[in-house]
């Protein structure tokens, strides 16, 4: 004998099945457009540019500091032996 709440749970079940099964799908799809989007790929090829970009002019500036610096030291210590220190 079939009650009538008996059939209501096949129907439930019915449904999460076929609930769990369209959100597979969903997710099985969300994925495979995650894997073929390419933009986070190439922001991260700039942020890499950028950050190498960015090293380069620190680099480049430190050598530049240090070379002007030294000039100043010899032009300051010409200054003094000028002036007769």
């Amino acid at each position: 004998m079939v009650r009538p709440s008996d059939q209501h749970d096949k129907n439930v079940d019915g449904l999460a099945d076929k609930n769990a099964e369209e959100e597979f799908y969903k997710m099985a799809n969300l994925f495979a457009r995650f894997l073929k989007d390419e933009s986070g790929a190439t922001a991260i090829e700039y942020g890499l540019l950028a950050a190498l970009i960015a090293l380069g002019i620190i680099a480049g500036a430190t050598t530049i500091g240090t070379q002007i610096g030294a000039t100043f030291t010899t032009i300051g210590g010409d200054l003094t032996t000028a002036n007769g220190g």
